[in-house]
């Protein structure tokens, strides 16, 4: 579990997360051990729970370089993603960089951080955010069966 006391290492880590995330979704589906993506966004949580409540005790300290709502939505949207595709993940890691990016929402810091990378595109994804729907199906005449 990440510690409070591991400021430095958070320092460290903070440039390197939108850069190699898809690396490591990708390195840890290849292990076979996809919980521990749910596992490492309910720790960083927790941490950046524990930091604000630590930071509220001080003073101003911590405003020179603070990227937690970065970290806070990475925490966010790793659970969707195994969520919704971790059989995928499973069966072909590698389709982490081209195959899921596309169907993940607009909104999503995967998106937003990734989107340009894949050439593939996905029209009608209605939701900006993340939601419960899985598939929707066009049955004609602008009627959907969820």
């Amino acid at each position: 579990m990440v510690g409070i006391s591991c400021q430095p290492c958070v320092r460290k880590l903070r440039p390197r997360v939108p850069s190699s995330c898809l690396i490591w979704i990708h390195a840890v589906s290849l292990l076979g051990d996809i919980r521990t993506l749910t596992r490492a966004a309910q720790y960083t949580k927790l941490y950046i729970r524990k930091k604000n409540r630590k930071k509220s005790n001080e003073s101003l300290m911590g405003l020179t370089w603070n990227r937690d709502d970065e970290l806070k939505q990475w925490a966010k949207d790793l659970i969707p993603v195994v969520g919704r595709f971790g059989g995928i993940l499973m069966q072909s890691p590698q389709s982490v960089y081209n195959h899921i990016i596309p169907f993940c929402p607009k909104g999503s810091i995967v998106s937003k951080s990734y989107n340009r990378m894949t050439g593939l595109s996905v029209a009608g994804i209605s939701s900006e955010t993340w939601d419960d729907c899985l598939a929707r199906l066009t049955l004609g005449n602008d009627q959907y069966a969820s």
